[in-house]
């Protein structure tokens, strides 16, 4: 699975607003997007495939320690875009 592009925009402003140790992501959307990873990973692993999140190389260390306590088996890779 992977976040919508433009939702990766709002995450990357908001982590510079923030830092990477505390971004500035409005907590109702932080919220939101915990919950609709952990529902899509879900489903992936009920049909018998991995959790598995593809994000901007920018996103992934924040991402993959915001996710950790409520989804320790999702796996948060970078995605490589092309030009």
């Amino acid at each position: 699975m992977a976040l919508d592009p433009s939702l990766e925009q709002i995450l990357h402003h908001s982590l510079q607003a923030g830092n990477e140790e505390s971004p500035a992501i409005e907590p109702s959307l932080a919220y939101r997007l915990q919950m609709a990873i952990v529902k899509a990973a879900e489903n992936l692993e009920a049909n018998g495939l991995p959790a598995v999140l593809l994000v901007a190389n920018s996103l992934r260390a924040v991402l993959a320690r915001f996710l950790k306590a409520s989804m320790p088996h999702l796996y948060v890779f970078i995605v490589l875009r092309s030009a």
